[in-house]
């Protein structure tokens, strides 16, 4: 099933495809240079096209609204960028879901502090240090990145291309 990522949220680059390419070596045992190779055919090109940035943590999975439970471990996943557009890329190799974890954020307005967001995951509240993880491993710079995506309450899974689970 497709995933389609987003290669800017307000204006500003989000560099997804370069931190899934990242998470991608960890899971396919294969270094950046080599995974170019195996799915273009054509390493200059890939690392021009990609700019691998060894830098940039990597993103192991994503988090999506599955109102139709389409989403379940064993699911082919198409990582794409500028889908249904002329210029659709599937960027990576496909690979398997490995598993999905429902996950949930709920604001709430508490005087003194004021809108205060909590998020759980498979039914248990996260530690802000656990929110911070997820946010990096989503690929958001900070937690503040992933509140300002995910504005309003929400409910959906957590996508796994990883063995990692909250």
């Amino acid at each position: 099933m497709t995933l389609s990522f987003k290669t800017q949220i307000d204006g500003e680059p989000t560099y997804f495809v370069h931190k899934i390419w990242n998470g991608l070596e960890n899971i396919l045992k294969i270094s950046p240079d080599r995974l170019c190779i195996d799915w273009f055919g054509h390493l200059t090109s890939a690392r021009i096209y990609f700019a691998i940035n060894p830098d940039l943590a990597p993103k192991i999975h994503t988090i999506r609204e599955d109102r139709k439970e389409r989403w379940k471990p064993g699911t082919w996943i198409h990582f794409v960028i500028n889908n249904r557009t002329p210029d659709r890329l599937q960027f990576a190799p496909v690979v398997k879901c490995v598993s999905v974890q429902k996950i949930k954020i709920t604001y709430d307005n508490i005087p003194p502090l004021g809108r205060c967001a909590s998020i759980s995951v498979d039914g248990k509240y996260l530690f802000p240090t656990d929110i911070y993880l997820l946010a990096k491993n989503d690929g958001f710079d900070s937690i503040g990145d992933l509140l300002e995506y995910f504005n309003k309450d929400f409910e959906g899974k957590i996508v796994h291309w990883t063995d990692f689970k909250y």
